[in-house]
């Protein structure tokens, strides 16, 4: 496997043909330390979004990562900061996330019926913002920055879903 530090405004992998994703960037990252393994994408981060990315570099060893992803054995922990106050410690959203046009969207529903689940909670705060921690348990896309909103606590920069003017995304 590889482990990286994926930078925000940097796909997963490639979006366009001509434009490098982290995927293709950590393989000829690779390929010039001599090392020729294919990377293989075993999961994913908004392009928006830092953090640690896994790479597997066989098939066999990406068909067990994905499992693990799949199967929820890989507990996920994301930090982001909002502008929004709330009295509110902890909290846990379940919804039906689902793609509608081009955007997605967080439906309420009861806790049987959703496919998502985010449990958040205050970290540290001052008179400006909150630090925040959310544990995703399932792997929607725009998960966490869905139950940010719906909670009232929109991360920093997320123009998309209603967080404050900031330069980039603070998640």
């Amino acid at each position: 496997i590889v482990i990286v530090n994926k930078p925000a405004g940097i796909s997963t992998h490639s979006p366009d043909i001509g434009k490098l994703g982290m995927a293709e960037l950590v393989q000829r990252d690779l390929a010039s330390r001599g090392i020729s393994k294919k990377v293989h994408v075993v999961h994913r981060l908004d392009k928006t979004t830092t953090g640690v990315l896994v790479f597997a570099t066989s098939e066999m060893a990406a068909a067990k990562i994905f499992e693990l992803f799949k199967n929820h054995e890989v507990k996920k922990k994301y930090h982001f900061i909002t502008a929004s106050k709330v009295d509110f410690e902890e909290a846990e959203v379940f919804s039906q996330i689902e793609k509608i046009n081009n955007s997605y969207v967080s439906k309420e529903c009861a806790r049987e019926e959703a496919n998502s689940h985010t449990v958040f909670k205050k970290i540290k705060l001052n008179a400006q913002f909150q630090l925040w921690q959310a544990e995703p348990t399932s792997g929607k896309p725009h998960q966490i920055r869905l139950h940010a909103k719906d909670l009232g606590i929109p991360i920093l920069g997320d123009s998309v879903y209603g967080g404050a003017t900031y330069p980039h995304l603070c998640l």
